[in-house]
């Protein structure tokens, strides 16, 4: 049966919580998805359909059977932004995309010590960050409750319980970088299918040190590595922002083949511990989810780790569409921008040199707004072409963009297909904000000028501080959407 449950975990499976030391093998492993679906049945009144979200940054063996359960319990997991409730300039906003997601039904999360140490310190960030979920979920949850229930002896009808292959899996959204974001939705069948052919990824040791909040994260990693029957131990660990240096330690002596990383800083952050302390993982493939930096080019040459993958796919694909890996064998051409095709499991055409993929399984037709060229195997991403129109006109983002660069990015245009209005945010600097009328009416010029009416203007701006509206590394524009149109 295509579905996620633990029937797809390799029999070989062998968890090591690198916390404590703890071993788990898949009896093991069971044992504990069978208290979770417990858990969650009688504490929170699960039913097939229910949407739960994994608020867990601490990462272990119990994080992975958590989310078996709520796999088995035809649970919809809900992928959803880390810091979904801002204050900006005294504003409350919520991220808009978060709030397609809500409500929820659980919420299952870390509880916060009063201790102050700095990984109390982190826990204290992640409870305000998720402080809009807690109020907008029916069940709320600490993970603390699961370890303080008594549990019945027999299990077994529990334990029976799995989904069927069309039920719902996970809901996320598209990312809204130039439009309004989506609702994604997927379904056991598909992750199945997915998760089986990225599994052959996958060998030796793997590192699991992320939360699964990236759409593309659970088929492009989690799933597949607990798949794969090379893969010989799977670490559990946690990667907290204040705290990369003990997460080196603790990884340091292992023989890695796989980790992840969201985040191209975190990449930096953690090889400049590893180069300070000399501290090398010669097997060590590192995924990320973002173009490989030409930075990280002397780890691969002084043998910190063997090869730096870039992921390329999307929250409504899935993926991997394609790849794009660095190692000593291509490292004097790579080219960061140049990928290949993983295999045919998406059926992929570029058609007036946008990429379409007819969805497996589905057998959806999706449109995406990446430009390539194609020279033999090899994929260039010549970037985005966005088709937005406000107004009835057309939007051209790279005339869009020009500007901003005249501005050295610190201003930001943006369009808004709901309120059908364009939106100009200006970092907060001294040398612009002395003449934001002037900026205004500058642009509003250029864009009369180019598209030869007055039909197109800017219709808000407003000046604030960018990194405000970061989500992770990158700034988040549906926030920024959200933002104009409740306070500007």
């Amino acid at each position: 049966m295509g579905v996620i449950s633990r029937d797809i975990i390799s029999e070989n499976f062998l968890g090591i919580n690198l916390g404590g030391g703890a071993k788990f093998n898949k009896t093991q492993l069971e044992l504990r998805i069978d208290k979770w679906k417990y858990f969650l049945a009688h504490r929170c009144d699960a039913k097939k359909g229910d949407k739960i979200l994994i608020g867990i940054i601490d990462i272990s063996v119990d994080f992975v059977a958590l989310c078996f359960a709520a796999f088995e319990l035809s649970l919809v997991i809900v992928i959803a932004d880390e810091d979904p409730l801002r204050s900006i300039s005294n504003k409350k906003i919520v991220n808009p995309k978060m709030a397609e997601l809500m409500p929820l039904n659980i919420l299952i999360r870390q509880p916060v010590s009063t201790d102050n140490d700095e990984l109390d310190t982190d826990l204290a960030k992640y409870s305000n960050k998720i402080a809009y979920y807690t109020q907008n979920t029916k069940f709320d949850i600490s993970i603390e409750e699961f370890y303080s229930t008594c549990f019945p002896e027999d299990l077994s009808a529990i334990s029976a319980i799995r989904p069927d292959e069309d039920d719902l899996f996970m809901i996320t959204t598209s990312s809204g970088t130039t439009g309004t974001a989506k609702v994604v939705k997927h379904t056991h069948k598909f992750f199945n299918e997915l998760c089986k052919r990225n599994s052959k990824e996958f060998s030796g040791g793997v590192v699991h040190s992320r939360n699964i909040h990236h759409g593309s994260s659970l088929t492009v990693f989690y799933l597949p590595s607990l798949m794969s029957d090379a893969v010989t131990t799977h670490y559990f660990t946690s990667c907290h922002p204040n705290l990369y240096e003990h997460f080196v330690k603790q990884i340091a002596g292992i023989d890695i083949n796989h980790i992840s990383f969201p985040y191209v800083k975190i990449l930096r952050d953690v090889m400049t511990i590893c180069e300070q302390q000399r501290i090398k993982f010669p097997n060590l493939r590192v995924s990320l989810l973002s173009y490989v930096p030409e930075f990280s080019k002397k780890y691969i040459r002084e043998l910190y780790v063997k090869e730096i993958q870039s992921i390329f796919g999307s929250n409504e694909t899935a993926g991997p569409l394609f790849l794009s890996t660095m190692s000593m064998d291509n490292i004097d051409n790579f080219d960061s921008r140049s990928f290949s095709k993983v295999d045919d499991f998406y059926d992929m055409q570029i058609e007036d040199d946008v990429l379409t993929v007819t969805m497996p399984v589905y057998g959806t037709k999706i449109k995406t707004n990446d430009v390539f060229t194609v020279d033999g195997e090899q994929y260039t991403h010549q970037g985005r072409s966005d088709l937005v129109r406000i107004n009835d006109i057309t939007i051209d983002f790279n005339f869009f963009n020009t500007i901003c660069n005249e501005y050295n990015d610190q201003i930001m245009l943006l369009t808004d297909t709901v309120e059908n209005k364009i939106y100009l945010l200006i970092d907060k600097n001294p040398a612009l904000s002395t003449n934001i009328d002037g900026i205004v009416e500058h642009i509003n010029t250029r864009i009369r000028l180019y598209y030869s009416t007055h039909r197109l203007q800017i219709d808000k701006y407003a000046v604030e501080d960018f990194s405000a509206f970061l989500s992770g590394v990158k700034i988040d524009r549906e926030l920024i959407r959200g933002y104009f149109r409740q306070y500007v």
